[in-house]
């Protein structure tokens, strides 16, 4: 009994003896182990974060959210970081991680030789590869934009003249001021914006486009068809999105003279100070004189003076957070109308005069929180316009206020996004108080895309806007992708949507707005509209075609009657239907773009059951873009043609339907170093509307007006020659930064292609 009881007390000694000892060897273990690493991975392409990228170390792997982001948790030591993506060429980088920091790894990838160039959109509420989003949005970016900026620097309306199904229409032919038709709808049912934001009035017409200089922009995108699910009552017909230029470090001057007397001038200042902080700034300044070129007396080319500010501040945080900060200023005189010392018919000397002043200033900010994208838009801006049109003068003073705040989360297949904005707008016109309004719109939003099966995905969008005058404004839209196969898409949408009506129809920009009548009694207007189209790659070939229909209900007209302008909701439908062409060839240094477009739009008469053919929208337009450009000597040569079809005219006695005709242009650059001179020669076959029809009426009609409506090109031949100066560093992106979250403001480093130590 005895012996039993000192074992059991040994046994127990013993356990007790081993358990102290082991105890300071398993504290000082845990003690000793590493901490994990956090390893964020940002993927870029294009300048744009890229989702869905594959990034792995060793045995971990993540995949990029939304904003081009993945997190690893990893040991400390060496490793391999992959990074790779279907359609971009896989990059990697040798890394030590140690476990006293967590790191930052930027990537930027790029395409894959044998593919046709990429471009990341934004306008779909998300940063995506064109080709993958459910939504069509078509986009212009790379050399096309290099290619307008040098033939059009002083404003953005050369951007948009060659995507099918967009046409620039001139409303006035005093002052120039144009508008954006999309697929026959009138321009004021486009919405323009400038990186998601409305900087500008609401719709893309007046002299908005003719005072946006191009040198800032990185790509344009338009979404046709009713887009008010995603941006609101503003965008019944579509939505173009002017997306800037990121920062690099870049410097850039342009100077150019054209034979008509007109001279632009910018400076680019792009600079990027770490990895987290960066700018841009533009600056330009831009002349024209009047030029009578049919010699009727009539100035077919107004004169200008402008200069333009932007500058803009980015921010790209470690955690996924991002910043934008924008702000602009404006300043413009313009006149157009009888050249000074011309008397009119009736010995009264008539001149069109405006005086523009615009600021605004605008901000985007997101953040991840968890697996949730969290972001804010919004801005402010105002305009006053001072016009003075012969003897009558008319002030207008217009602003707007913008706040939005969506979430956004992948949960399985989805992607949701939901959110709610603010909007107020105010107008205010001295001579016609009538017309003064302060509106308010509240919105809720939500989207949802749905990765159906691997080869199929929908999006599908609604919104409701609680309009402060006209009520619930509701808008959804439905679209849908099916890859047939690799290389082979096909897509078909659906969307419908409410408007509030504005004052400023097409009209008012060459009359004024000032003699309006009837806008209080106008309704919303209505849309529907479906499209279906199928895109096919092979190579380097790329060919898409689209067939679409649009129905506007209670469209908004206006009728001269005595010297107002009426208007009222049209009796009934606006229909627009047609189809779309788009073929692109792109070779090693050779680029081949070709577009058509078959347009049938119609409407009813004012006030009237009986529908004729939708003014100035040609049933057949069409136009080749053809780009060579050799790095090895610095030659680019562009040449490029457009057609355009008859078109019905409205209230002129001098023809019922326009001459076709057709533009051919040209531009020639040769680099010199940091150098490059260029000469472009607009309209080489001299087109003139004047050729075919005058352009001054006998007499002054009672609303106000002493032309007919332009149908056609005014100004006839240009020709330009500029000089540029470009100091560019290393493109950004191509080398990988390489951060912590301890590095102080303005501290860069910069990660070489081999190991390094983090």
């Amino acid at each position: 009994m005895n012996d039993l009881v000192i074992r059991r007390c040994l046994s127990i000694r013993l356990r007790c003896v081993i358990a102290a000892l082991a105890t300071p060897v398993v504290a000082v273990a845990a003690q000793d182990a590493p901490r994990p690493v956090l390893l964020t991975v940002r993927v870029e392409a294009g300048g744009a974060p890229l989702a869905d990228a594959r990034v792995r170390v060793g045995s971990v792997a993540g995949i990029t959210n939304a904003v081009g982001l993945a997190r690893l948790s990893l040991t400390a030591g060496p490793g391999v970081l992959r990074v790779t993506r279907l359609g971009y060429a896989p990059d990697s980088l040798a890394l030590v991680l140690r476990s006293d920091h967590d790191t930052l790894v930027t990537f930027a990838l790029t395409d894959l030789a044998e593919r046709m160039t990429s471009v990341v959109i934004s306008s779909a509420r998300g940063a995506t590869r064109i080709e993958e989003a459910p939504l069509r949005v078509e986009a212009l970016a790379g050399e096309d934009v290099a290619e307008k900026m040098e033939l059009r620097p002083a404003d953005a309306t050369g951007f948009l003249s060659e995507m099918g199904g967009v046409r620039i229409q001139r409303t006035s032919a005093a002052s120039g001021a144009a508008g954006v038709r999309l697929q026959g709808l009138r321009p004021r049912y486009t919405l323009l914006l400038r990186d998601g934001l409305p900087l500008g009035s609401a719709s893309g017409s007046g002299l908005d486009l003719l005072q946006l200089p191009p040198a800032d922009l990185r790509q344009v995108e338009v979404v046709k068809g009713p887009a008010t699910a995603l941006y609101g009552p503003a965008a019944l017909g579509g939505m173009i999105n002017l997306v800037s230029k990121r920062p690099a470090h870049e410097r850039d001057l342009l100077v150019q003279r054209s034979s008509q007397g007109g001279t632009n001038a910018y400076g680019w200042y792009s600079e990027r100070f770490s990895p987290r902080w960066g700018a841009t700034a533009l600056v330009g300044a831009h002349t024209q004189g009047l030029r009578d070129i049919d010699g009727d007396g009539w100035a077919d080319m107004p004169g200008f003076t402008r200069i333009e500010v932007r500058p803009r501040l980015f921010y790209d945080g470690a955690n996924g957070s991002g910043l934008l900060i924008t702000a602009g200023g404006t300043t413009e005189s313009r006149n157009g109308g009888f050249l000074p010392g011309r008397l009119a018919p009736d010995a009264t000397t008539y001149a069109e005069r405006y005086r523009t002043m615009r600021g605004d200033l605008g901000a985007i900010g997101h953040t991840l929180v968890g697996r949730t994208l969290l972001q804010v838009r919004t801005s402010t801006s105002t305009e006053t316009t001072d016009k003075r049109l012969g003897a009558d003068p008319e002030r207008v003073e217009r602003g707007q206020a913008f706040a939005e705040f969506s979430a956004s989360r992948a949960v399985g297949a989805h992607e949701l996004l939901v959110g709610a904005a603010a909007q107020s707008e105010r107008n205010a016109v001295r001579e016609a108080p009538a017309l003064d309004f302060a509106w308010t719109t509240s919105s809720l939003f939500v989207q949802d895309v749905w990765q159906v099966a691997p080869r199929f995905a929908v999006t599908g969008s609604g919104r409701v806007d609680q309009h402060s005058r006209f009520g619930a404004l509701a808008g959804p839209r439905l679209s849908a992708l099916f890859t047939l196969r690799p290389g082979l898409t096909a897509r078909a949408s659906w969307a419908s949507g409410q408007s509030a009506p504005s004052p400023y129809v097409e009209e008012t920009q060459a009359i004024g707005v000032r003699r309006v009548t009837g806008f209080g009694s106008l309704r919303p207007e209505r849309a529907r509209y479906s499209s279906a189209d199928i895109t096919g790659t092979t190579g380097p070939f790329e060919m898409n075609l689209t067939l679409f229909e649009t129905r506007v209900d209670e469209a908004v007209q206006g009728e001269p009657i005595s010297a107002s302008l009426a208007l009222a909701n049209a009796t009934g439908p606006v229909r627009a239907r047609g189809g779309e062409l788009f073929a692109k060839l792109s070779l090693d240094d050779f680029l081949l773009t070709m577009v058509y477009s078959y347009t049938d739009a119609s409407e009813p008469g004012f006030g009237v059951t009986t529908r004729s053919e939708s003014p100035y929208s040609p049933r057949h337009t069409g136009g080749i873009d053809m780009t060579w450009a050799s790095e090895a000597t610095g030659t680019w040569i562009a040449l490029e043609g457009f057609y355009s079809g008859q078109q019905r005219t409205s209230g002129d006695p001098y023809t019922s339907r326009s001459a076709p005709y057709t533009v051919i242009g040209l531009l020639i650059a040769q680099q010199f170093g940091p150098f490059r001179l260029f000469t472009s020669l607009e309209n080489l076959t001299d087109v003139r509307q004047s050729r075919e029809a005058p352009l001054v009426l006998p007499s002054r009609t009672a609303d106000g007006r002493w032309t007919t409506a332009p149908w056609g090109q005014l100004e006839g031949r240009l020709i330009s020659l500029g000089a540029r100066w470009s100091r560019h560093g290393r493109p950004h992106g191509l080398t990988t930064r390489l951060t912590d979250d301890r590095d102080r403001p303005g501290r860069r480093r910069t990660a070489p292609r081999t190991a390094l130590e983090a």
